[in-house]
């Protein structure tokens, strides 16, 4: 046998062990964060109880109750209301997205800290228009119904 033929033989069987090893390998279930110190896994989010949920042309009668789940379109910022220019410190939701007054409109107070850096339209004008839900305080802002001291959020 050559030296050209061996070469021939040894990559021939180094190809078949190749797919016998393949075929053959046990399958494992592999978590790269399993002894994550910093725990990097997709964060858990505890389910909400939002069986009782209000749409804003409900929730503007229910001044002065708290943590109250309401829904409603982004539609603006309350103030200035329908303006050029978004406001980072609050919003407008209204019922659907047509709405041309502030009273179709509740307020929302959107204190200093990460709700107001996640819901800001200074900052999110693409926000115009989506479906927002919001747990907080039916209290009077901006002179309308509002939504102050927000707890939780989501979009739908």
């Amino acid at each position: 046998m050559t030296k050209k033929h061996l070469n021939q033989l040894t990559s021939a069987i180094a190809a078949v062990a190749a797919v016998l090893a393949l075929t053959f390998m046990p399958s494992c279930d592999f978590d790269p964060y399993k002894d994550d110190p910093q725990d990097n896994k997709e964060e858990k989010i505890p389910p909400r109880d939002t069986s009782v949920t209000y749409s804003v042309t409900k929730a503007q009668t229910l001044l002065g109750q708290q943590g109250v789940w309401v829904y409603g379109y982004v539609v603006g910022c309350i103030s200035p209301f329908k303006g050029s220019t978004f406001s980072a410190t609050n919003l407008a939701i209204a019922a659907d997205t047509s709405a041309a007054t502030k009273a179709e409109c509740m307020s929302v107070e959107l204190k200093k800290g990460p709700i107001r850096d996640s819901l800001n339209l200074e900052q999110h004008p693409s926000y115009i228009g989506r479906k927002l839900y919001l747990k907080g305080d039916i209290i009077k802002y901006y002179s309308v119904p509002g939504v102050k001291n927000i707890t939780d959020w989501f979009w739908n």
